[in-house]
């Protein structure tokens, strides 16, 4: 990490806190068209803030004790700053805030169904029952709104509703990205995200027109994940993921972690490792807490500590995953779709971490 750049030390901050209040005098027309434009599967209201040219956060809102308070402190539009609500000691200033297009910034975000079968207990899918699948011509109807807002990319994710296989849900994604690619004449980057494809699977992706693939390991710690994710196989993952990077190449094959279920920083540091060994490129996803009902279901599961990582916790594993690719000749900046093109939610090496220091 550079020693005269403490961007990474700010976001890290953010991340450890999680959540950020706004008092009703703050907030202008634009900060809460900000805010109102987030959509994501958590119900959560989301503000975006740009921390430097290529490094951004992502808070929750809330009014319910929030770690950290927003501010205007200037009159230009746009710009805020963040303070330790129970200190008022300054976090940062002037920061810009950043309006989300679908679920981000710069980036439509589409889930194709948006209910999963399979079961994991720290993700918000599991606990919808209703398999409603975003159409086509509704995803068509978002790209026309924003094509031209600055989109930068499209990320297409998806669950496994019950009735089907992953299989299935892979070929009607291929269909989904045939036809956006058609209809935006191959201009904007489109990266996909499934359960486990096939090898087969891949291929009618990237021939459709994906150009990176994010497939979840989500941990690497047999024991937790039999417990919290019981439908979901690593093995099947890590096949499908050696698949992908056949498939789309080295460093265009992305696969989230999850950080604050309990896992030790061995586990995150040899899953790093794994990945990069098959050409992936780790994503460090902090915990996102869930409400309350579910919450609880996750850490009887768990059956240890399930919590946000401080923020020390994710600048040494961001130095370790940054070390881990460089030595693996990887680098995070080759990936421009969903989590890895956002970065807003972890810390990335190549967008908040520059790699030569580390």
């Amino acid at each position: 990490m550079s020693p005269h750049d403490d961007t990474v030390l700010v976001k890290a901050t953010l991340l450890s806190g999680a959540t950020v209040g706004i008092p009703a005098e703050e907030r202008p027309g634009w900060l809460r068209q900000a805010i109102e434009s987030t959509e994501n599967h958590h119900g959560n209201s989301w503000i975006f803030l740009r921390l430097g040219p290529t490094s951004r956060v992502r808070l929750t809102v809330t009014e319910n004790a929030p770690r950290f308070t927003i501010r205007r402190l200037t009159p230009t539009e746009g710009c805020v700053s963040v303070f330790e609500t129970a200190t008022g000691t300054p976090v940062a200033h002037d920061l810009t805030v950043e309006k989300a297009l679908v679920h981000c910034p710069r980036q439509l975000f589409l889930g194709r169904y948006e209910h999963c079968g399979s079961g994991c207990l720290f993700c918000p899918l599991s606990y919808r029952s209703d398999a409603v699948a975003y159409t086509i011509d509704e995803m068509m109807a978002d790209i026309s709104r924003y094509e031209g807002e600055g989109l930068d990319a499209i990320g297409i994710t998806t669950g496994v509703p019950s009735g089907m296989t992953s299989e299935d849900v892979g070929r009607s994604l291929a269909a989904v990205v045939r036809e956006i690619s058609s209809r935006t004449h191959h201009s904007i980057p489109i990266g996909v995200s499934s359960k486990h494809p096939s090898a087969l699977v891949l291929r009618m992706l990237r021939d459709a027109g994906a150009v990176e693939a994010r497939l979840n390991i989500e941990m690497f710690n047999r024991d937790l994940a039999r417990r919290v994710m019981p439908n979901k196989h690593l093995d099947d993952i890590l096949r499908s993921i050696d698949d992908a990077c056949r498939m789309f190449g080295r460093g265009k094959v992305s696969s989230n972690m999850l950080v604050g279920l309990g896992e030790t920083d061995d586990d995150l540091l040899s899953g790093i490792a794994e990945l990069a060994r098959l050409g992936a490129i780790a994503t460090l996803y902090p915990f996102d807490p869930l409400p309350r009902r579910w919450q609880e279901r996750l850490v009887t599961a768990a059956g240890r500590h399930v919590g946000i990582p401080s923020a020390e916790r994710l600048v040494r594993l961001a130095v370790e995953h940054s070390r881990i690719l460089r030595n693996h000749g990887l680098n995070a900046k080759t990936l421009v779709t969903m989590c890895p093109g956002c970065a807003a939610s972890h810390i990335m090496p190549g967008r908040d971490l520059d790699t030569e220091y580390c």
